[in-house]
């Protein structure tokens, strides 16, 4: 009752009936004895928090309680900046509650009070309000509007601070808040961490590289010393600050954490302060990429080396992390493809089996590309339409060459990166790459050493199934070069596989070759279907036994095509199959019959060679007398 009546008093004194002119020492006095009622009545220190709370509602987002703090203020206080002096610790403690509230109009408040106050007295109170905000960030106090910490306050108010004065100033207290700052960023409330970032970035820009200097090292030195806290910084602490810089200034953090995190070889913990640290690094990727990639690619086989397969898989990881963190900007596509295309470099014939550093780099580039492809959508390698559809071909020749490599990592690798690479190419454009496939696989299997007699990375489980889809869209909806282009290349894929490795893709090749041959096609691409099906009877018998009956008729079929060299696949295609058929007798009764009733001689010719086929067959004594006389 005793303070309610203080103040009612006061106050009324303060508001006056607005009519009467006092001059400047009455005003004093007046306020002089306004203080001292008061002080005694309510006793110094709840004097200082109300005039606190009258100082602070003077920036108050409201204009009418601006207006009527203002009013009271000037008649109760004569001497601003002594009056601020005298009661800035309970002011601050009020802008740093205000400051952590979850309330817009407490934080708005808050934040232009300790504008005004660092603007208008500067260094007057710039001394006390540094050491007031570093006891504050001892303190855990909670705001109880459901905000953040007191401690989230501080850093909010040191970028305030920061934001209203001027160089001059910051210069002498940099060192007073520099240990703030780095305080702030090692804390384990993430709103105080992201606090602290945006003061060290105003920090940065005011005072320049000697916050770096100072805040960076010691980050940097907690962190790789992994095995326990540095100074006081826990490992995860430090590397979360980190993280909180690198949001907010990557390009100078960035080459600053760079030469001691990819230090080879990269331990496992760097590996992961790499993979979490590029997440937030913005454009600066593209820039320090090279040499991130290239550490990775030499720590690999270190870690292989020595057995350490948790370091060797997080390794792996942190390259997935990067390659698909860089693949989603355009600008550092391109140096990602740089990168790749620089690491699997290998000299024509070189053995990789011999070379095991040499071999995992280029293994480890074509897992990155892999990685890459499947981190883009569906058809992102559109030609001419996408950034990706410009490497396509270049890549299809890199890696069908790979896939000869004498290093079995390598085969593996660069099939996983084919396989990627082919499922982002639209099936729009398949028949496109008909023609590039084909002069790549001819090119790698004219490499192989001459008692080599398969490519080895189509003998793996699933080796021709990136390659396939392309080459039956080319069969079905490609123009009549593209057909036998995509024949050719079935034909050269059958060729240079392990039948064990075929059985997969035995009816993906045979089907759609059946499917066609009997449409209207130029007599080359015939040619060629008849030979591919021909080559899949002496290459796979076994698993084209399903097929006979349709490939029979197929072949009879083109024995009666005016063109000779269509005759003649047709006829060495059946000369294949005649083997394989258990009754012989309908086809003699086939043959023979046309034979009679054809004019044109190189039909007969063909369709001679046929029964020859027959009658020389290893299964020739299952003929029937009837056949036997027929022929």
């Amino acid at each position: 009752e005793r303070e309610r009546e203080a103040l009612r008093a006061s106050f009324a004194v303060a508001s006056g009936d607005g009519d009467e002119e006092s001059d400047e020492e009455e005003e004093e006095t007046v306020s002089a004895n306004i203080r001292e009622v008061l002080s005694e009545e309510l006793g110094v220190d709840r004097c200082h928090e109300i005039l606190a709370a009258l100082y602070v509602a003077r920036s108050d987002v409201a204009a009418m309680v601006r207006q009527m703090s203002f009013s009271v203020w000037k008649t109760v206080v004569a001497n601003t900046p002594r009056t601020v002096r005298e009661c800035l610790p309970q002011i601050m403690d009020i802008v740093l509650v205000g400051l952590a509230s979850d309330a817009y109009e407490r934080r708005t408040t808050a934040a232009r009070t300790l504008g005004d106050l660092v603007h208008k007295l500067g260094e007057a109170v710039m001394s006390r309000v540094v050491p007031i905000l570093e006891g504050a960030l001892r303190g855990d106090t909670i705001v109880a509007d459901g905000g953040g910490s007191i401690r989230h306050g501080v850093f909010i108010g040191l970028s305030e601070i920061l934001n209203a004065t001027g160089k001059a100033y910051m210069d002498a207290y940099a060192d007073a808040m520099i240990p703030l700052v780095r305080r702030g960023l090692c804390d384990a409330d993430e709103m105080v961490r992201e606090a602290a970032a945006a003061a060290f970035n105003g920090l940065q820009q005011t005072v320049g590289p000697r916050v770096i200097d100072s805040v960076v090292p010691p980050l940097l030195n907690a962190l790789t010393q992994n095995s326990g806290e540095l100074d006081g910084i826990d490992p995860e602490h430090a590397l979360e600050a980190l993280r909180e810089l690198m949001a907010v200034r990557a390009n100078v953090v960035f080459p600053v954490l760079i030469p001691t995190l990819t230090a080879v070889p990269i331990t496992l913990f760097n590996a992961r302060a790499l993979s979490s640290l590029i997440q937030v690094s913005g454009a600066t990727l593209s820039r320090r990429l090279p040499q991130i990639l290239l550490a990775l690619f030499e720590s690999l086989p270190v870690h292989h080396a020595s057995g350490d397969t948790e370091a060797e898989a997080g390794l792996r990881d942190t390259v997935r992390v990067i390659v698909s963190t860089a693949a989603q900007d355009e600008g550092t596509l391109e140096s990602l493809m740089l990168q790749f295309h620089e690491s699997v470099k290998v000299k024509e014939g070189a053995d990789l089996s011999a070379a095991p550093k040499e071999a995992s780099r280029v293994a480890e580039a074509c897992y990155g590309l892999a990685t890459m492809c499947q981190s883009f959508a569906p058809n992102s390698a559109a030609r001419g339409r996408t950034a990706m559809g410009a490497h396509v071909i270049d890549w299809l020749r890199i890696l069908i060459d790979l896939l000869a490599s004498s290093s079995q990592l390598v085969v593996e690798a660069s099939w996983a990166a084919l396989d990627a690479l082919c499922k982002i190419i639209p099936k729009d454009d398949y028949d496109g790459y008909v023609g590039p496939i084909s002069r790549a696989v001819l090119h790698a299997t004219e490499l192989l050493p001459k008692e080599q007699k398969t490519l080895p990375g189509f003998n793996l489980p699933k080796g021709v199934g990136p390659l396939l889809p392309i080459y039956s869209q080319g069969l079905l909806t490609g123009s009549s070069d593209t057909k036998e282009r995509a024949v050719r290349g079935m034909a050269r894929l059958v060729r240079f596989t392990e039948p064990t490795a075929l059985r997969l893709f035995a009816t993906g090749i045979t089907g759609p070759l059946i499917r066609i041959v009997g449409d209207r096609h130029p007599p080359n691409v015939k040619a060629a279907i008849l030979s591919t099906l021909g080559l899949l009877l002496t290459q796979v018998p076994a698993l084209m036994r399903p097929f006979l009956p349709q490939l029979q008729r197929t072949f009879v079929r083109g024995l009666s095509e005016a063109d000779d060299t269509v005759r003649r696949r047709a006829a060495a295609a059946l000369a294949a199959l005649i083997p394989l058929q258990p009754r012989l007798d309908p086809l003699v009764a086939e043959l023979t019959t046309g034979i009679k009733q054809t004019e044109e001689q190189g039909m007969k010719n063909a369709m001679m060679k046929a029964v020859v086929a027959v009658v020389c067959a290893p299964n020739a004594q299952s003929l029937s007398a009837a056949s036997i006389q027929a022929i």
